[in-house]
């Protein structure tokens, strides 16, 4: 314990020196939290907070030059992890013990920047899949607290962005899962998706005075993307991003040679740009020069999801009461006398509620396809809407969820947005 002792002052007193030099700022975190944890069992908790502890002390004369984040890249693969953590309120707990560790050390600890985490790193889960659920942020003495997520994805049917081959993962069930690279960003819920997110952001953190951090954004391979899918996400994530306040977003550039200064996006030797097509696109991005989604949004009581999440087809509606949910789906074969669909909800005081449904409940339409009607107008249906299949493509495919609101809303419009982002890009 005593070289621990020595090892983190020597660390800190190297870091303070080079951030004085420089005149820099510096985040100092925990990596990989979750796994050390689980290694840990029962003394992590303990170890975790001397950590802190000892941080804190070597801190107390030092200003606000360093910001302190309590952990990060929890459970940053898993689906069930980010429930896991959630709900066994590790995070929340944990990150509560290091906001008094810090600010109960005084000095200019007692108003320094600290920054904690959601749930998870994967950014859409945090935002969109799970934001029925209220993430709880600690209380905080003296505010100066911000939020972190780490961007790994965007997904697509739970596939990573960031990888170059198939990996297997497992769940904490013992479940095996392959996942195979995203080769390719663009879709409409792609671009419904980063909307979604900034918007609970600013609903849920940045309108009550928190700001936050997106760190590692943009992660990429340009060798194994398509169809200008890597000017399309960087354009639209850092162009959104610059018209919320409150939001910083972190670009992630790592060297395509391991020991090599030229990075994907930035040569760091040099101190230039690796590609002068990102030189122009975040040139025009800074100098405020970029198509506006705030100019996209139009009022409506409708919205429609055409994408299939994990198991589910779901729309989040985030406070709005949901008066009707309708399922559009095509049957290629007859099925008699068998739950065909499964809706969820949750009631205003997040009561669970689930409608059953087989082929002779669906109207028939003239298109050939049938309509499912979940009718909420006596219910106090709220949060979200999900769609669960029981039969495969084979039987049947679900071809969108719609569901209706009991009042008017923005809404914005992703597919003209999308339209003209590609046209200026190709231009």
């Amino acid at each position: 314990m005593m070289t621990y002792l020595i090892m983190i002052k020597l660390i800190l007193k190297e870091l303070i020196n080079l951030v004085r030099k420089v005149d820099m700022h510096l985040i100092l975190s925990i990596k990989h939290t979750k796994q050390f944890w689980e290694f840990e069992g029962r003394n992590a908790k303990n170890k975790y907070i001397n950590f802190w502890k000892q941080i804190a002390n070597e801190l107390i004369y030092f200003d606000d030059h360093i910001a302190l984040e309590s952990m990060y890249e929890i459970g940053y693969l898993a689906y069930l992890d980010s429930i896991f953590n959630y709900y066994e309120d590790k995070v929340y707990y944990l990150s509560q013990d290091f906001i008094n560790v810090i600010r109960d050390s005084g000095g200019y600890n007692i108003d320094r920047l600290l920054i904690i985490p959601m749930i998870s790193s994967d950014f859409e889960l945090n935002l969109i899949n799970f934001n029925y659920i209220q993430y709880q942020i600690p209380n905080a003495p003296y505010n100066k607290l911000a939020i972190s997520i780490y961007y790994y994805f965007p997904s697509e049917d739970y596939n990573p962005w960031n990888i170059l081959d198939p990996i297997t993962i497992y769940d904490k069930l013992g479940y095996k899962y392959l996942l195979y690279p995203f080769m390719e960003w663009g879709s409409n819920h792609n671009y419904k998706a980063i909307i979604n997110s900034f918007n609970y952001m600013k609903q849920n953190f940045t309108d009550k005075g928190f700001p936050v951090i997106i760190s590692e954004v943009g992660l990429l391979n340009d060798y194994i993307k398509k169809n200008n899918s890597i000017e399309q996400f960087l354009y639209s994530f850092f162009s959104i991003s610059s018209e919320y306040e409150g939001v910083l977003p972190c670009l992630w550039d790592i060297p395509i040679v391991p020991s090599n200064y030229n990075s994907f996006y930035l040569n760091k030797e040099k101190g230039e740009w690796s590609n002068d097509k990102y030189r122009k696109l975040f040139t025009k991005i800074s100098k405020g020069k970029f198509i506006k989604s705030f100019d996209y949004y139009y009022k409506t009581n409708l919205e429609t999801e055409d994408i299939r999440l994990f198991e589910y087809y779901s729309i989040y509606a985030n406070q709005k009461r949901i008066i009707k949910i309708f399922i559009n789906v095509k049957f290629n074969i007859h099925i008699d006398n068998d739950i065909v669909l499964t809706v969820y909800s949750l009631f205003k005081d997040q009561d669970y509620i689930e409608f059953n449904f087989e082929e002779k409940d669906g109207k028939r339409q003239y298109d050939g396809t049938t309509i499912f009607t979940v009718d909420g107008s006596e219910l106090d249906l709220y949060y979200y809407a999900q769609v669960s299949e029981w039969f495969d493509e084979e039987y049947m495919i679900i071809n969108n969820i719609t569901v209706q609101y009991e009042e008017l809303y923005l809404c914005f419009d992703h597919i003209s947005y999308k339209s003209d982002i590609l046209n200026e890009i190709i231009s």
